[in-house]
């Protein structure tokens, strides 16, 4: 069964998330502070606050991935065949939290582990 489209795409989500909420808040924050000639009115505190907010869950969606993907590879780093068996049930919870590609890794790393 395949992955859930949020779960393969996650960083490419975050990422533009981020960029549409900088984005945003620069165009909100001009509207609010630039010129009065810009015709943007009440509209900039509107954008400023969507921007602010898609920058928010960008970086947060953003950080919670890169924890994740640094975590699964500090653990599947592990050369003690003991130590991997341990933190297997995390590894595997990671790996599908992640998208495809990290599941395919920890396969390799358990048939050279021998473990399937």
């Amino acid at each position: 069964m395949p992955k859930p489209f949020m779960v393969e795409r996650g960083s490419t989500i975050s990422a533009g998330f981020l960029i549409l909420g900088l984005a945003l808040l620069v165009v909100g924050a001009v509207g609010i502070l630039g010129p009065d000639d810009l015709g943007m009115g009440d509209g900039a505190l509107f954008i400023l606050i969507v921007g602010a907010l898609l920058l928010s869950t960008g970086i947060a969606w953003m950080g919670t991935h890169l924890n994740r993907v640094k975590k699964f590879h500090v653990l599947l780093s592990e050369n003690k065949k003991a130590t991997f068996i341990r933190n297997l049930d995390e590894v595997e919870y990671l790996a599908w939290r992640l998208p495809t590609r990290f599941g395919v890794e920890l396969a390799e790393k358990k048939r050279k582990m021998g473990l399937g």
